[in-house]
């Protein structure tokens, strides 16, 4: 009878071995695809963006892959801990990715303030009356406010350009809470008037004067 190889995953580096109890499995973090092996130097370690917690693996599919929205330039890992989320403001779709490069920023006028994003959809528009021209923005606060005059029906936008004046018989309070900002103008109320373009604030809604009245809101001359 021939002498038996050692399997994948394993080697020995002892002569004269009598059973397969002298076949050592390949560490944590390692893997063989070499039967025979009769030193430690034919495990290889799992590739960054993987890693494997059983020894005697004997094959790279045994790395298992870190998951989308983590990555891991470690070689060799024997825990899933060695995976690390993608920061606050970004992205990842890549499955097994070995760098934070893959960690992609959200687009303009989004943000996202979680980490491990594993997808696009994740980041968060920037809602209507807001804008930003930051890639991979953290939270909320990177959405600036349109101008008080100004306002704009656009989610997700990227550019002050899309603050668009409000018209005449119409205003914009910046001062209002968030979450009420309208997506248009605010109508100056029945009984006023206004003529000014891009008006800030109800102040420039004037009373209709004296022999005259009006029951429709947003009026102008």
């Amino acid at each position: 009878d021939a002498c038996l190889a050692c399997p994948q995953g394993t080697y020995s580096n002892e002569t004269g071995a009598t059973s397969d109890d002298f076949c050592l499995p390949c560490p944590a973090g390692t893997y063989s695809m070499t039967p025979g092996g009769y030193s430690i130097a034919v495990c290889l370690q799992c590739p960054p963006g993987t890693y494997s917690s059983e020894p005697g693996a004997p094959s790279p599919e045994s790395c298992l892959p870190c998951i989308a929205g983590t990555y891991s330039v470690s070689y060799g890992a024997t825990t899933v801990d060695v995976c690390l989320k993608c920061p606050q403001g970004k992205y990842s779709t890549t499955p097994q990715a070995p760098n934070i490069s893959l960690c992609l920023d959200c687009p303009l006028g989004t943000y996202y303030e979680g980490t491990g994003g594993d997808r696009l959809g994740i980041c968060a528009d920037c809602p209507m009356g807001t804008w930003s021209d930051t890639p991979g923005a953290i939270s909320y606060s990177f959405c600036q406010w349109c101008a008080a005059g100004t306002y704009s029906d656009l989610e997700r936008a990227t550019s002050i350009a899309t603050c668009i004046n409000c018209l005449a018989g119409k205003y914009s309070d910046p001062d209002k809470l968030p979450l009420e900002f309208p997506a248009d103008c605010l109508d100056c109320p029945p009984g006023t008037y206004s003529t000014e373009v891009a008006a800030p604030n109800a102040s420039y809604c004037l009373p209709c004067p004296a022999g005259s009245w009006s029951d429709e809101p947003g009026i102008f001359p």
